[in-house]
């Protein structure tokens, strides 16, 4: 009696050997520390040295073929089988209710040989490693999440446009980060054309910022065009990251697609997020806009994965579209907020970093240390300051408590975001009220609401009054409770 195709265990695809090497490019440091230590003088010694690096590519190569060659997988309904492992041989079955949520990552390189990567995510997962991954061609991706995801109508397209992509790299872009991205390749191009084409290159960095910025001191001119540059290099990848960003509902699924160039397919349904989160930073709040992130098992663990799901909308657009993807509100009502007199607890830190300033700036330049110094902070830490400031004052204003019959809703802040964080009853794994040794002295403190999530990810609401925080949590459990007892098991 013949097998059925679908129980037939089949094969990844033959890039898994590249992907299996390329987890050793470390050793490559190996024949470096061979020349450095050891200095091998006599051709002999030099065959030696050259014979044993190959013989050790070798094994590595025929390693990275028996891996590849002991790789089988079967995707069912049910769910998924796995058999791997040359030298300890292991078995897995991620059941398909286990699922949590599907990653297809579709990269410059493995694309011109027909390969993407697929990253299956469960509640068994860690924070930084999937359950399942597997190098397959583009057919056998396609059948994979065919079978796990049976493909339904389409009930609901997102598109973002250009612009509101250009302006959310605008707010992710770190200046240090686009220095790190772009100065492995100046070093390498300066090796292969010289150490005077690296000085050039170096040079070109703040030439404009330096002719812009007539009356700057050197240092200061020298320092924004380094920020500037790097902010630019940090900004491009953004935007080549998260261009073509859609968003597809199909019944109960979510496809989230993103990329300009290497392209990514996140899948999971409605009911396994555990949280949305609303973010605006300082320049979303100017503009009135907000973005959408979503939580759960397996999103943001990609390279650049900020696990977006509306990217800078206004309130109602933002509303209208997460309604019809997820069927849930970032609109709550107030609730409790903290009392006028914690404004305080939110100055403490960027005033007394804004005194700091300046008593340090005229410090130094009487004591005749870096002359430019005292300009240079004028320039850019107080005007930084000030703004942290009224940052901290507007957070103050927004920070608040609240939930509705299906959800808790935590209002705060991070870092320099203001964060609207909604968390179904059901998804809540731990509520915590927390004070300090100050903050019980002023009756005060912070309420914490745990995730269901890889590791013990958390929403704080910060100097919430005692009485109050205690009494709402109170109500909160009390709808959590029905919120369980009424969950099907």
């Amino acid at each position: 009696m013949k097998k059925s195709k679908c129980n037939i265990y089949k094969k990844a695809h033959p890039y898994t050997i590249s992907t299996y090497l390329s987890r050793f490019t470390y050793l490559l440091i190996l024949p470096l520390l061979q020349y450095l230590l050891f200095a091998p003088q006599s051709i002999a010694e030099i065959i030696g040295a050259v014979g044993v690096n190959i013989l050790f590519v070798l094994c590595l190569v025929l390693a990275a073929v028996l891996e590849y060659r002991s790789i089988f997988y079967r995707v069912l309904r049910r769910g998924i089988y796995l058999r791997r492992g040359w030298f300890a041989r292991r078995s897995a079955h991620v059941p398909q209710r286990c699922v949590q949520s599907v990653l297809v990552q579709k990269n410059i390189i493995p694309g011109l040989f027909g390969a993407q990567k697929l990253h299956i995510d469960t509640p068994g997962s860690i924070k930084n490693k999937s359950d399942v991954s597997l190098v397959l061609s583009y057919k056998q991706t396609g059948r994979a999440l065919g079978i796990l995801y049976p493909q339904t109508g389409v009930s609901y397209v997102y598109k973002s446009s250009l612009r509101r992509i250009l302006l959310m790299a605008a707010t992710w872009s770190n200046s240090f980060t686009g220095l790190l991205l772009f100065a492995p390749f100046v070093k390498r191009v300066g090796t292969i054309l010289g150490q005077e084409f690296s000085e050039k290159l170096y040079e070109g960095v703040n030439l404009g910022v330096y002719i812009a910025s007539i009356g700057l001191p050197p240092v200061a001119a020298y320092i924004a065009g380094i920020l500037v540059f790097g902010y630019f290099v940090a900004y491009i990848v953004q935007v080549a990251r998260y261009a073509r960003f859609s968003v597809e509902k199909r019944q109960n699924l979510l496809l989230i697609r993103r990329g300009l160039i290497s392209r990514s397919l996140f899948v999971t349904e409605v009911e396994k997020i555990n949280a949305l989160s609303g973010r605006q930073s300082i320049l979303m709040l100017l503009l009135r806009l907000k973005s959408v992130y979503i939580h759960t098992i397996g999103s943001g663990k990609a390279k650049g994965d900020k696990s977006l799901l509306l990217p800078a909308q206004d309130k109602q657009s933002l509303e209208r579209a997460l309604a019809n993807l997820s069927g849930r509100t970032l609109n709550f009502t107030i609730g409790i907020q903290p009392p006028p007199k914690r404004l305080k607890n939110f100055l403490y830190l960027p005033l007394f970093c804004l005194l700091s300033v300046a008593p340090a700036a005229f410090l130094l330049n009487a004591l005749g240390l870096f002359s430019q110094i005292l300009l240079l902070l004028l320039l850019f830490c107080i005007p930084a300051l000030l703004m942290w400031t009224a940052f901290r004052v507007v957070a103050f204003k927004k920070t608040a408590l609240s939930y509705n019959d299906k959800a808790v809703m935590l209002r705060g802040f991070t870092r320099m975001n203001i964060t609207e964080n909604a968390v179904p009853f059901e998804k809540i794994q731990y509520i915590q009220i927390r004070q300090s040794i100050f903050q019980r002295r002023t009756e005060s403190c912070n309420v914490k609401v745990y995730i269901f999530s890889e590791s013990r990810h958390a929403f704080t609401v910060k100097n919430l009054d005692y009485a109050q925080a205690l009494q709402a949590v109170q109500k909160i459990e009390e709808r959590l409770f029905k919120a369980v007892k009424g969950t099907p098991e």
